[in-house]
Formats: structure tokens, sequence, C-alpha cells
């Protein structure tokens, strides 16, 4: 059990990581991410540094003010999948339906 914890927080710190990234190459700070997704600048640090972690619609509410589609946070910048093993989730809101495919490692 302790290697799928161990799985998990690196996925967080990993997500986090790439929040950071867009939200810089975007030229946003903190702050204007937190007011633009209605959560707090200390949520959006601790995200970004592997602290929180994000609820699928905070998720989805930061990929929007980011303009990024948020299939960006599970695949690393050369299109491959972060982890091996597949797994699918699927989120269903009045407008969407987004099928997550996540592999563990």
């Amino acid at each position: 059990m302790d290697d799928v914890r161990q799985a998990h927080d690196d996925a967080v710190l990993e997500l986090g990581g790439v929040i950071a990234r867009l939200r810089r190459e975007r030229k946003l700070k903190q702050h204007e991410l937190a007011k633009t997704t209605g959560l707090s600048p200390s949520a959006i640090s601790e995200i970004e540094n592997g602290k929180h972690k994000l609820p699928i619609a905070s998720l989805l509410g930061i990929a929007s003010a980011l303009g990024a589609d948020p299939a960006t946070f599970f695949h690393r910048p050369n299109g491959s999948p972060h982890y091996s093993q597949l797994q699918t989730a699927t989120l269903r809101t009045q407008d969407y339906e987004f099928t997550l495919q996540v592999r563990a490692l």
C-alpha cells in the first residue's frame, strides 16, 4: 500500500508542477490564477507544491483559466502518459463529460 500512496503523492506533485509551468508560461501570478478560479492564493501555492489534493472540479477550473486542455495535466510535454497501468475515470457535468485515463506506476 505504501507504493500506491507514494505513486499518488508523486502524481500530485507532478500535477502541481505542470500547473505552475503553465501559469508561468502565461505570465500569471498565483493570485491572478486564484482570482480567476475562485481558489485562494494559498491553495494555488499548495497545489503547485504538491501539498494540496485537487478536486476534479478545481482542476477543470484551473485548466479553463489557463486555456489548457485538462489532458495536458496527465501527459508529459513529449506526449507520453505519466503512468504505465491504465485506469479510467469519467466525470459528468451538466454540459460536459470528461473521461480521464490515468496510468499508475
